[in-house]
């Protein structure tokens, strides 16, 4: 008898150290994703990204390249093409406005830049685009990195949007990437390496209201892009894709209108952008690392766009019946749409 009691004990005993050893497991597992969800949040980029170790472009890690750096008057172009000088590199700085290149190409000079050359350029001249790349690799017989920067982005419903001013967009967005690919890749595919960072956008990962024709000519660079990597990546090609969410720069002030909105001005203030430095040193340590897709973005835009990413289905339940209708009524009455506390408020007042 005094054994089977003991028994009884000693099982009841060990029934409750199991359920505590669950329970602990149970506590550490939720303790683990409460950590990970208030890391993510905290992040403005993937999180492999993140926590890849870089110290920008002080590592050195790009002296002596060449760089090609297109769109390179203001914003993310201008802050690379810096950056890349910090680093000790040959740096082309070419745009359509020379002023401001000049003035780019002064500061390039002083942070330490090996050499800076100033190009007055029109990406939409495939040509001149051509003769560009040729000049370069005469020069130094190579082009390391070609930064793939131009663009203008689009404050148009789709029905106000004119076929001329969709071709507008892919004209400048996609076919003058293709082009300026067409004239630089060759040449690296002989020396057997060379990287392409290509600035794609959020957009390009999920369709944009009030920017329709700008969110196809960002998906557009993600197929064709995706595809030359497969293609030619064991010839020694890089290709970076860069998908920024809102960044202080200047391509809102030069966005291409819809019909009848051309004198129409659009609230851009907003304090989650990022700023062109740090997206300037997520997109070198990406370029350091080889990734090959990078999304940098301020919350919440960075977990709408993994949303969208890994659950498609719930993406385009909020797009279409909360974020899509209120991006359109904040557009439609003079409202910041880069603000989505201030865009749902308009659904809230209805």
């Amino acid at each position: 008898m005094a054994n089977s009691a003991n028994d009884t004990k000693s099982s009841i005993s060990g029934g409750d150290t199991t359920s505590q050893k669950r329970g602990g497991k149970l506590r550490y597992f939720m303790y683990s994703i409460f950590a990970l969800l208030a890391v993510f949040f905290a992040c403005d980029c993937d999180l492999s990204l993140y926590f890849a170790p870089y110290n920008n472009a002080k590592e050195k890690h790009f002296e002596n390249q060449v760089i090609w750096v297109t769109g390179a008057s203001s914003g993310i172009g201008a802050q690379l093409a810096k950056d890349f000088a910090i680093s000790g590199a040959h740096v082309y700085l070419t745009a359509r406005r020379l002023e401001q290149l000049e003035i780019a190409a002064r500061e390039c000079s002083v942070l330490g830049a090996k050499s800076v050359t100033v190009i007055k350029h029109n990406v939409l001249d495939h040509d001149e685009s051509l003769k560009i790349a040729n000049d370069i690799i005469s020069e130094h017989g190579y082009i390391d990195v070609l930064v793939l920067n131009p663009g203008r982005t689009q404050r148009a419903l789709a029905m106000q949007a004119t076929i001329e001013s969709t071709q507008t967009i892919m004209d400048l967005n996609f076919m003058s990437y293709v082009a300026l690919v067409k004239a630089v890749v060759p040449s690296m595919l002989v020396r057997g390496r060379g990287s392409l960072v290509v600035t794609s956008s959020i957009a390009g990962k999920m369709g944009t209201p009030v920017g329709s024709s700008y969110s196809a000519s960002k998906w557009a660079l993600h197929g064709y892009f995706d595809a030359l990597r497969a293609e030619y990546a064991h010839q020694g090609l890089h290709v970076l894709l860069v998908c920024p969410g809102p960044v202080v720069s200047e391509i809102t002030e030069h966005a291409v209108k819809g019909e009848g909105k051309d004198d129409k001005e659009y609230k851009t203030e907003n304090e989650v952008k990022m700023s062109t430095q740090r997206c300037s040193d997520l997109t070198l340590k990406a370029l350091r690392y080889k990734f090959d897709e990078v999304w940098v973005s301020t919350q919440p835009f960075l977990a709408i766009t993994y949303i969208s990413q890994y659950a498609p289905g719930i993406s385009k339940f909020l797009f279409k019946h909360v974020f899509g209708p209120a991006r359109v009524n904040a557009f439609l009455h003079d409202g910041n749409v880069f603000d989505i506390k201030e865009a749902l408020s308009f659904i809230w007042k209805k």
